[in-house]
């Protein structure tokens, strides 16, 4: 094998191993953000897909809780946008009614890996709730969208005309996705047999009290899981001599 070929041969072999280390450096970034009342975790099956929820703490949409999944292109890094879906669709002018789908192509017309990072879809997903009326007071940026046949483009123009004209039901909608939200905060989510999906369960004093107390104390060192415990969650990374991801079996 010539030069050449063990350059290929090598890059091939590599690639998996680069790109699960491209994406944690881009984990990393988001967590470098500081993002409030954002969480995310990678899923436990692949470093493509990773679970994340907000909260929404004022404006049309306080009280809401959105889980969600963005997928990442296998590809990665590539000029493809990466996917941001809800779990629980909401009543907004960016997301297609029937998939969820949070349109990020108006934020990012070109996806540039070079440029772009994941943690600015995840802002993004939640600033869409915090900025929707001043978004939708640009008469210009819609002016155009009414005679579109796209279904989300037609959607969004239908909420922009009720928005003008019918506020008050406009806002009926908004309280609907609130209400719908918290009736569906205890379903398990899309993905519930991955290990790192993320779950909500009613209030147990046992089992929580004890740990609100010392969150409310400033504790900044409250363990997750007792020292003694080992948890069967999270990330497994590449197994030693191996050049697949994943390969390592988690504890």
């Amino acid at each position: 094998m010539d030069a050449n070929g063990r350059r290929k041969f090598f890059q091939q072999q590599c690639a998996p191993v680069f790109k699960e280390y491209q994406l944690m450096r881009e984990f990393v970034l988001f967590q470098q953000q500081g993002l409030p009342n954002i969480y995310v975790v990678p899923s436990h099956a692949s470093a493509f897909k990773w679970y994340g929820v907000i909260f929404i703490h004022h404006g049309l949409y306080q009280g809401t809780i959105l889980r969600f999944t963005l997928l990442i292109s296998p590809d990665y890094p590539s000029h493809e946008h990466p996917k941001l879906i809800f779990d629980t669709v909401p009543f907004h002018p960016l997301v297609n009614p029937k998939t969820g789908e949070l349109n990020i192509s108006k934020a990012f017309p070109l996806w540039n890996p070079n440029v772009n990072h994941l943690w600015q879809v995840i802002q993004l997903a939640k600033k869409i709730f915090y900025t929707l009326e001043k978004d939708l007071e640009d008469e210009n940026e819609y002016a155009s969208i009414a005679s579109s046949h796209d279904l989300c483009e037609m959607f969004r123009a239908e909420l922009v005309k009720m928005y003008k004209e019918d506020p008050e039901k406009f806002q009926h909608r908004i309280a609907e996705t609130v209400a719908e939200c918290h009736a569906k905060i205890y379903e398990p989510p899309m993905d519930s047999a991955d290990h790192n999906a993320i779950f909500f369960g009613p209030w147990n004093p046992q089992l929580h009290e004890d740990f609100r107390q010392k969150l409310l104390s400033g504790d900044r060192n409250v363990p997750l899981i007792e020292a003694d415990q080992e948890s069967p969650r999270g990330l497994s990374w590449v197994q030693k001599d191996s050049l697949k991801m994943f390969s390592k079996s988690a504890s």
